[in-house]
């Protein structure tokens, strides 16, 4: 197959853990035919799995980091049982609509629940959030000095912020999206977008089906009211369970892939 009746689909990408860098590149071609007649996404599946049970095979323990055609949008929250969003981090962090629970995740953090956290942050990656939560941020992130290991990725990485007031964003790298460029950045090859809180923007993209992996760390406690993530408005879709862990305070740590629609049937 030559080059020229042949078109080219992209490159998996190989990242190692906790590191920056490229390990290895893998071009996908595909006959122009065959492309006409979507073989892509069935090369591409393929080719990826392929890849990681290599991966896994000849070095046990080595989670790879396996980057697709497109980039995918990583959503992580705090969560109640009731599905609360709002304020998991301390009492002034959002008061709106007369929120007196603030900091309600602190008292179940723990060791264990941070090291989880913090891996999220492991692999290259973008943020992508909603204007509240980039005002907190920006307010915050950049004060902390280097060496911290959520700060120093936070700072360096760009930050796209869904906002109507681009002049006002003064954090390091940040530009202004809406959610038609959420589409346009999720179609173009670069590194996983990764929103933190957000609720309102998750929510649309909830709604728009964008999001492709949810990282939610449920903790056990009912709040009553709040801003919620849940609102009747989400795309119906089913997710898979990939990791799941459960901590000694009780927080549980749930990381879901986006599955495809809804299965039914009867009991």
């Amino acid at each position: 197959m030559s080059l020229d009746e042949s078109e080219c689909l992209g490159c998996v990408y190989i990242v190692p853990p906790k590191s920056q860098e490229v390990d290895a590149e893998v071009p996908l071609r595909v006959r122009q035919s065959e492309f006409k007649r979507g073989l892509d996404p069935v090369l591409f599946e393929t080719v990826r799995s392929c890849i990681v049970e290599v991966c896994l095979s000849r070095r046990p323990g080595f989670p790879a980091r396996i980057i697709g055609l497109m980039r995918e949008i990583i959503v992580a929250e705090h969560i109640s049982l009731d599905g609360v969003v709002q304020a998991p981090g301390g009492r002034e962090e959002d008061t709106s609509g007369g929120f007196q629970f603030g900091g309600w995740s602190v008292p179940l953090s723990s060791k264990e629940g941070g090291k989880v956290i913090l891996s999220l942050h492991e692999q290259p990656f973008e943020l992508l959030l909603g204007r509240n939560t980039y005002d907190g941020w920006a307010d915050y992130w950049p004060k902390q000095p280097r060496g911290n290991p959520i700060a120093d990725p936070f700072n360096d990485t760009i930050k796209h912020v869904a906002t109507h007031r681009p002049d006002s964003l003064t954090w390091h790298e940040s530009r202004a999206v809406d959610i038609d460029g959420i589409r346009e950045l999720k179609e173009t090859e670069g590194r996983d977008l990764l929103t933190w809180g957000s609720s309102d923007l998750v929510r649309q993209m909830l709604a728009e089906g964008l999001v492709d992996t949810l990282w939610l760390f449920v903790y056990p406690v009912v709040l009553g009211a709040g801003k919620r993530l849940w609102d009747g408005s989400a795309m119906p879709s089913s997710f898979r369970v990939v990791n799941s862990e459960t901590t000694p305070a009780g927080m549980q740590a749930l990381c879901l892939e986006r599955d495809g629609e809804v299965r039914t049937g009867n009991i």
